[in-house]
C-alpha cells in the first residue's frame, strides 16, 4: 500500500484514521486538497477513450501516482 505525505497529512487508500492522528484521507482527499493547492486542476482528470493522448488520466489515483509520486512516503 503506498502513503503519500502532503502538508504534514498522510493520504492513502486504506482508512488509517484509527492509526495515525496525522491521517488525511484517501486519494480522492488528496486530490482536493492538491487541487485547493492549486497544484492539480479539474483539466487534468478525464475519462477518456482508450485511444486518446496518454496525457489523461481516468482517475484521481492515476493522476497522483503519475504526477505526484514523490510524495509517496517511505517505509
Amino acid at each position: 500500500m503506498k502513503k503519500y505525505e502532503y502538508n504534514g497529512k498522510i493520504y492513502c487508500e486504506e482508512d488509517l484514521s484509527c492509526e495515525i492522528d496525522n491521517y488525511g484521507g484517501d486519494l480522492y482527499a488528496l486530490y482536493f486538497a492538491l487541487k485547493a493547492d492549486d497544484k492539480a486542476h479539474e483539466n487534468t482528470v478525464y475519462y477518456a477513450e482508450p485511444e486518446s493522448s496518454r496525457d489523461y488520466y481516468e482517475s484521481p489515483e492515476e493522476l497522483i501516482e503519475a504526477e505526484f509520486g514523490d510524495l509517496v512516503v517511505e517505509e
